[in-house]
Parts: C-alpha cells; sequence; structure tokens
C-alpha cells in the first residue's frame, strides 16, 4: 500500500477544538440540491435591487430558498415563464388548502415564474450532524437542532 503522506510530516497549525450544544434550538443544516455552479444573482435581478432571500413556513415546517431567474430575453422563454407562473400558482393554491392558509387570489393566467423556489423536506435522520467554524484560533462545533 502506498501513499502520497510523508509519516513524519510536521503539523501546519494546532487548533483547540471547543465542542457545544449552546446554538442547539437555532442551528438548522439544510442540504439543496447539487448546484454545478454557486447560486448567484442575474444582472437584470440586481440592477432592480432584488436578492435572494430565506424564508420559514412554520404551518408546513419548511425552509425555502427564493433565487430571482435571468428574464433577460437571450435566456427566457416569456411563453414557459407564463406556463411555469400557472403551475406554480396552482400548487401554492393546493398547499394553501391541505394547510389550511389563506391564500391571495390572482389571475394564474397572469402569473409568470419570476424565481427560482428550493424547497426543504423533512428527512429521517440517522446521524449526529455538526458544522464547524474557525474564530480566533479555535475549531468550535456545534450540533444540529434535528440530530437523532
Amino acid at each position: 500500500m502506498s501513499s502520497n503522506v510523508e509519516v513524519n510530516e510536521e503539523p501546519i497549525t494546532v487548533l483547540p477544538i471547543k465542542y457545544s450544544q449552546s446554538m442547539h434550538p437555532n442551528l438548522h443544516l439544510h442540504q439543496f440540491q447539487l448546484l454545478g455552479k454557486a447560486l448567484v444573482m442575474p444582472p437584470e435581478a440586481q440592477e432592480a435591487g432584488k436578492s435572494i432571500k430565506a424564508r420559514y413556513k412554520p404551518k408546513t415546517g419548511h425552509y425555502e430558498i427564493h433565487v430571482p431567474n435571468d428574464v433577460r430575453p437571450a435566456r427566457w422563454n416569456s411563453e414557459k415563464g407564463l406556463n411555469y407562473g400557472a403551475a406554480r400558482f396552482e400548487q401554492d393554491r393546493e398547499e394553501a388548502t391541505i394547510h389550511d392558509i389563506k391564500f391571495k387570489s390572482k389571475d394564474p393566467n397572469e402569473t409568470r415564474l419570476s424565481e427560482t423556489r428550493l424547497t426543504s423536506e423533512r428527512v429521517e435522520h440517522r446521524r449526529e450532524y455538526v458544522v464547524g467554524v474557525v474564530r480566533d484560533g479555535t475549531h468550535k462545533q456545534h450540533q444540529s437542532a434535528y440530530s437523532a
């Protein structure tokens, strides 16, 4: 068995590790679909003052991240945008009915899809999840609020 690591290598630095559950009720870990690129704001959305937003829906227990779409004519099909927007409208209306939430009624034919919505789903946890941050020369680890 060969290894590229030398046995007698000196460590670059040594960091003390502090484990804490102090953030337990407020720390939530999310994993969304794997993206081939980072979530970036389209230039048109930045110029219009839009931003990437996140929200929590207490009745459904879901978290959502809303990313504005790039609606420049060279990158966006307006007809498909209206079709997808109408489908999103119907999906939102059904969800509101299921969870007994007030729903703002709009004309679904005039609803265009202006943002991509990443929605969380609860999954069964089988391990403990920990997030680590290096701050002030110390590696601080916090346990996730949803560990099993």
